[in-house]
């Protein structure tokens, strides 16, 4: 049996959320939305193939915001462009750049170290 680890989240009204990507004219026509019976429907599909384990906790259904109050064809939108996509964060654009400036200087001087080490130990295998 192949364990999964499921992951799911809401965003809700006043929660802090960091979001990047392209605002610009929306040209779209289209509502792109779900109504709330189609989400909930693509959601029992997605968790149809996934078996959980007895007494997992599911969170409960959340009311949906009223269609009245919500603009299906806005007049700007955010969205991802084929260079740069769509990004949305809890954590803030410190707290990013704080973790990628020590990642990236672990991988930049981790790198050589590691095959410094590695020749280092293939030398002596062999005897030089």
């Amino acid at each position: 049996m192949v364990a999964a680890k499921l992951e799911e989240n809401v965003v809700r009204p006043g929660d802090t959320l960091l979001a990047m990507g392209t605002l610009g004219e929306n040209s779209s026509t289209v509502a792109n939305f779900l109504s709330p019976e189609a989400a909930e429907l693509e959601r029992e599909q997605e968790l149809g193939g996934v078996m959980l384990p007895a007494g997992a906790v599911v969170a409960p259904k959340l009311n949906a915001v009223n269609a009245a109050q919500f603009d299906a064809h806005p007049k700007m939108a955010l969205g991802g462009a084929k260079d740069r996509p769509l990004f949305f964060s809890v954590r803030s654009q410190r707290e990013i750049v704080q973790d990628l400036t020590w990642k990236s200087a672990l991988y930049i001087w981790g790198g050589p170290i590691l095959t410094l080490l590695c020749f280092w130990y293939l030398l002596g295998r062999l005897g030089y």
